[in-house]
This record gives structure tokens, sequence and C-alpha cells, in this order.
């Protein structure tokens, strides 16, 4: 009996520290998304500065100079990463959302007035030593 129980409870923690580790996984990578896309965004602000004739109309225009649709700056999103012109300025998008952690999903927008941010929570991606606007562009 005493061995039935000791199995168990070693089962039981093998679970516990998988999912521990899974979760925690979770997070770098969406740690990660997070650093590349405000390294995207600043591209994407310096190409606004380009005369309208020559702005990059997609993602694989805006990377050019970085190795294109297959930039490593790409690596981290999944199902890619979106590039739209406006009227104003752009939209910086994944296309949808992807676990962030192990009961939630979201994904990482962007326009010229707003800086990149989770759509459902609102807070603001992060990369190291780049502090976000204390508020948006009015």
């Amino acid at each position: 009996m005493k061995k039935r129980v000791s199995i168990v409870i070693g089962v039981l923690l093998f679970v516990v520290l998988g999912i521990t580790i899974y979760n925690q996984n979770l997070k770098a990578k969406a740690t990660d998304r997070e650093a590349t896309i405000v390294s995207i965004y600043y591209l994407a602000i310096c190409s606004l500065d380009e005369d309208s004739a020559s702005r990059p109309q997609n993602i694989e225009e805006l990377l050019v100079h970085y190795g294109g649709s297959d930039s490593v700056l790409l690596e981290p999103f999944e199902d890619g990463l979106s590039f739209e012109l406006t009227e104003t300025g752009f939209i910086l998008a994944e296309p949808k959302a992807q676990r962030i952690s192990l009961f939630k999903r979201d994904r990482i927008v962007a326009d010229e007035r707003k800086w990149p941010h989770w759509k459902a929570s609102g807070e603001y991606a992060r990369k190291h030593g780049v502090k976000p606007p204390q508020k948006d562009i009015e």
C-alpha cells in the first residue's frame, strides 16, 4: 500500500512539474514575441518617414534589409506577422491569438499611434531596456 501511495505521489509531482515547465515555456515564448515586435515596430515607425511611393506595403517589404520573409525577426511568430498600411500609418499585428500561458490566449497588435500591446489585456509589450510610452499619441 505504501508503495502505491508513493508511486501516485511521484506521478502527481511529475505531472505538476511538467505543467509548470510547459507554462514557463509559454511565458518565455510570449516574452520573446513582445521583444521582437517592439523591434519591428521601430522599423515600421521609421518607414513612415519615407515618401509614400517607397513605403513598404507588407511585412516582407518592411523586412527586406533583414531577410524579408525569411528574417529571423519573424521566427517567434508561429502564424507570421501582418503589416498593413492605412491612410494615416500602419497596423502591425499577429494574425491570430497564441497561447501565452496555460489558460490564456492573446495576440500582440500595434499601430502608428499605439505602442505594441496585448489585444485582450491591453498590457504593453516590453523589451529589455526599452520603456513603453506613458500614454499613447492622441
